[in-house]
């Protein structure tokens, strides 16, 4: 048996449960996805899978060559919960996934176009955070580095996107220039957590094997994003804590996508639990995947770390796979590499 069972690459997926597969194929065509595969199961394989007692029919969508930051789109034959829909990100069971563009202009056009039309569709309107502080910057003079960021929550989809402004990160995810909107596959995915005691972090390095990055303090004064993402109140702070694929490198240059955000708010603060619509058997984004290998071997580590472990299956692509929830209450399904 394998001493170190891990994660092989970065975050494999993002699953979304959606009422019309046709719809959802097309909605993530505009953003550089193609249709790769194709599954179904039935309702004995997908209880045992995913606790949702319904056939099931899954299609995987890849991005160019990536073999990370794909999207797999499910449809149950039964009603399923809401889910979280457009509820604020600030909330345990939270979830939501970024993305790198060229264009995050026109990106903002179409959803003023879309709320303009009477479109369920919100988010914050893009913003500029750089790197530097704003007092040492001299406007018109020399180049402002950092990052344009948008949110863009509609029924089904919970997105972040990014847009680097005078830098490169070459490994962090690959555009598709012909693609509408100039997108990069996911880049990465995000979880909100209350944990003073920090125990839950230990299961995403510990156990599943990622590469713990780095963790920051933003305060709501000066954290112009978060500010605006998280509805801070006056000085009040939360952490972000990074976890990346192990073949990560520390440099700019080196730093791969498929990363893993975890944003940890202080307990005492208001944060709603809606955990309960944020796994399988609701509609929108319900479970992250990951590759590992041997999965035998990881299939014990995770029995060993948090009590909520099914059993490993065939997935509806044909691959060994077993779901667990993580200490935090996220739900994951774990898949031979």
């Amino acid at each position: 048996m394998s001493s170190d069972p891990s994660i092989v690459g970065g975050i494999y997926e993002a699953v979304f449960a959606v009422p019309d597969l046709i719809e959802g194929i097309r909605y993530w065509q505009r953003f550089g996805y193609r249709v790769a595969r194709s599954g179904r199961i039935d309702s004995a394989a997908s209880r045992a899978l995913y606790g949702v007692d319904a056939d099931l029919e899954s299609v995987r969508l890849g991005h160019q060559t990536s073999d990370h930051g794909l999207v797999r789109l499910m449809s149950w034959r039964q009603r399923l919960g809401p889910g979280l829909a457009q509820a604020p990100f600030r909330g345990l069971g939270s979830r939501w996934v970024g993305t790198k563009t060229l264009n995050m202009t026109r990106l903002f056009d179409h959803v003023e176009l879309a709320r303009a039309k009477g479109g369920p569709i919100t988010g914050v309107a893009p913003f500029f955070v750089p790197f530097a502080p704003p007092d040492r910057l001299q406007p018109f003079l020399e180049p402002i580095a950092g990052v344009r960021e948008m949110t863009v929550m509609e029924p089904y989809w919970r997105r972040v996107f990014i847009e680097l402004v005078g830098y490169e990160m070459p490994a962090y995810g690959q555009i598709d220039r012909q693609s509408l909107f100039e997108t990069s596959q996911f880049t990465h995915v995000c979880l909100v957590h209350q944990d003073d005691s920090r125990k839950a972090l230990t299961f995403y390095d510990q156990v599943l094997g990622m590469k713990r990055a780095s963790e920051a303090e933003a305060v709501g004064d000066r954290a112009v994003g978060g500010k605006k993402i998280f509805d801070l109140a006056p000085g009040e702070n939360f952490h972000v804590i990074d976890f990346d694929d192990p073949r990560s490198g520390d440099t700019l240059a080196t730093r791969r996508s498929g990363r893993l955000k975890i944003i940890r708010f202080l307990e005492g603060r208001s944060v709603a639990d809606r955990r309960q619509l944020s796994g399988p058997g609701n509609l929108g984004l319900v479970l992250y995947t990951a590759l590992v290998r041997p999965i035998a071997e990881m299939h014990e580590k995770v029995r060993g770390s948090t009590g909520e472990v099914g059993g490993i299956v065939t997935d509806e692509f044909g691959a060994p796979a077993f779901r667990c929830v993580a200490p935090d209450g996220y739900a994951w399904v774990l898949i031979a590499a």
